[in-house]
């Protein structure tokens, strides 16, 4: 029997089912994931020989492939103090900086630029989750049940007056890590209307029974069972990724079991909720009676370890709008226009009527061609060789195959815009083009910057209260890079709030050009207003502003505009005019 916590957690999961299987169904969310793959034969198409101008396909593409040549950049600075004192600022300056480097860090080098895009990814599908968890390594301590002593070799006593032992297991190794979740294994409070307002959070994770009996977090797991619905579950989602006539793998796609068919039936679904209200996480095993687990959300979890990132909102729901969805009616026509086409030139290639027994066969087969040149035979008088006329495709269909295009182009946001047609005179059709891809550009680019900053807040949480290992990672300072030690003490701060953000540049893809042409624009800047040297801040916002931020370029460019000052002043002029000192030319290169 069920007990009470078990029941009522069904009956809120089974809830959220059904919401999030209306929205689906609303947006044929299943339809879109075929879409983007070039699965879009219509089921009334009398054949198999349909031809897809995949147009969803290469508009996500131009997308995807712009983001896969960035590497985020952060920037933390102290937003607010609960100190309010200049040793405080300091500190949180100090810290802000240290926080900077270690998410950096954290991009540069745990794979998360992959895990980044595949995010993306399903932002346009559907809609893109990430988690953020603590993953510690621990092996054999050869030093179990010594006494531990502290720095100057006496022996360290708890709270009790007991001497402390050395555990049976030491801490060899902890990752920090941001992961993609399938969106298809996330669910929502039915009842929210946006996901700032959502009451829980609950994830469908896929574990083996022995996995869930060795978890050493949950509990009750004597009895566990597999979920039986599993194995047909599977073959399901075979049939959707790879059709009914291919051969599917013996281990079951993804799943997490590498044996036969049979085995495939000790798979547990284990729903993880996190109930936002009383701020606690509970596991649940679908068809078992008992919870695995019931505590407080841990330290290092604000709420839920999830970020979000979707490119269109609804109203009164935390599920979005699907970024394609709307291409879909534009996608449609335009192929079927365009297989009319191809159907008709099938249908209608050269054919020819030659009165039988005139021409002999060997003669006859001159007219044929691969394809075409198709020969009737037949009786009767009339010309010996004629070639049959066929109707002509109206040529109404070839004109819609533009218009089309334009409206699939116009939803995709990479249409002229009619208010614009007036300035064609004025500006090129390409210029007008590239503004309303860059409009649409700097959505998306928004959207993805906020999911990112979400990721920074959640990953720093992490480090706060689970970092254990001290660590070394590199820093730029004044001076250039710099290695600093990374402590549990370091990142812990009562003292204040920061503020994370992205670089918008470091978001939009980079050629040697575009770096070239801003680093000169901003030297030359800097030389015809050297008086912003006087001021380290203004500097930097103004390198920033031209896409410079490596700290040592700026100090170094920072001390060649000061010496122009100087220079100037000796020379009588006023600081400001045009110049281009020795220092500010060797600076340049020049």
């Amino acid at each position: 029997m069920r007990n009470e916590l078990v029941q009522i957690w069904e009956d809120n999961l089974n809830k959220g089912k059904t919401t999030k299987k209306k929205w689906r169904d609303s947006f044929r969310v299943d339809d879109l994931d075929k879409y983007w793959e070039g699965v879009q034969q219509p089921n009334w198409w009398p054949d198999n020989n349909f031809i897809v101008i995949n147009l969803i396909f290469a508009n996500i593409k131009t997308q995807l492939d712009g983001f896969r040549s960035v590497t985020p950049k952060f920037h933390v600075r102290p937003a607010r103090t609960f100190t309010p004192s200049l040793q405080t600022v300091q500190l949180l300056s100090q810290q802000s900086q240290l926080r900077e480097a270690v998410l950096n860090y954290h991009v540069r080098e745990s794979g998360f630029k992959r895990e980044m895009q595949k995010v993306i990814l399903d932002s346009f599908i559907s809609f893109g989750v990430a988690k953020t968890f603590y993953n510690p390594y621990h092996r054999s301590n050869p030093n179990a049940g010594e006494p531990i002593t502290g720095p100057d070799g006496s022996s360290v006593f708890d709270k009790n007056g007991y001497i402390e032992k050395e555990a049976s297991t030491e801490l060899y190794k902890e990752n920090f890590l941001v992961q993609r979740r399938n969106p298809d294994d996330i669910l929502f409070d039915p009842f929210a209307d946006s996901i700032e307002t959502i009451e829980w959070i609950a994830e469908r994770i896929e574990m083996t029974v022995e996995e869930v009996k060795q978890n050493k977090l949950f509990k009750n797991t004597a009895d566990i069972r597999a979920f039986e619905v599993r194995q047909e579950d599977k073959e399901q989602e075979q049939v959707r990724k790879i059709g009914d006539n291919i051969a599917r793998p013996m281990t079951g796609g993804n799943s997490s079991l590498p044996g036969t068919v049979d085995r495939r039936r000790e798979i547990v679904y284990v729903w993880e909720i996190y109930d936002l209200v009383d701020n606690r996480i509970i596991c649940l095993a679908e068809g078992f009676d008992k919870e695995l687990r019931n505590d407080s959300i841990p330290d290092g979890i604000e709420g839920h370890p999830y970020c979000f990132m979707w490119f269109i909102d609804r109203r009164n729901s935390p599920y979005p709008i699907p970024y394609i969805w709307h291409q879909l009616g534009p996608q449609d026509e335009y192929n079927i226009t365009r297989n009319q086409i191809i159907t008709h030139r099938k249908r209608f290639n050269r054919k020819y009527t030659v009165k039988e027994g005139d021409i002999d066969d060997t003669e006859l087969s001159k007219l044929e061609e691969p394809y075409d040149g198709v020969i009737i035979k037949v009786k009767g008088d009339g010309k010996v060789i004629a070639a049959i006329e066929d109707p002509s495709l109206d040529q109404a269909v070839y004109f819609d195959t533009n218009m089309l295009r334009k409206d699939f182009m116009d939803v995709a946001g990479e249409v002229i815009p009619e208010t614009d047609i007036a300035q064609i005179e004025k500006a090129t059709v390409a210029q007008l083009v590239s503004n309303r891809q860059e409009n649409r550009k700097r959505g998306v680019i928004g959207s993805v910057s906020d999911f990112l900053e979400q990721v920074a807040r959640k990953l720093i949480t992490l480090y706060e209260n689970e970092l254990t290992l001290p660590m070394l990672i590199s820093i730029v300072g004044e001076t250039g890079k710099e290695w600093i030690n990374l402590n549990p003490q370091a990142l812990q701060s009562g003292h204040g709030e920061f503020f994370y953000e992205v670089a918008a540049d470091s978001l939009v893809p980079q050629t040697p050009e575009i770096e070239r042409a801003a680093w000169v624009a901003f030297t030359q800047f800097a030389a015809m207003n050297p008086q912003i040297a006087l001021s380290p801040v203004l500097l930097e916002k103004t390198g920033k502003m031209f896409g410079v931020e490596d700290k040592t370029l700026i100090a170094e460019l920072q001390q060649a505009a000061m010496r122009i000052i100087e220079q100037q002043k000796l020379q009588g002029g006023q600081p400001g005019q045009p110049s281009m000192s020795g220092d500010m030319a060797k600076t340049l290169g020049m």
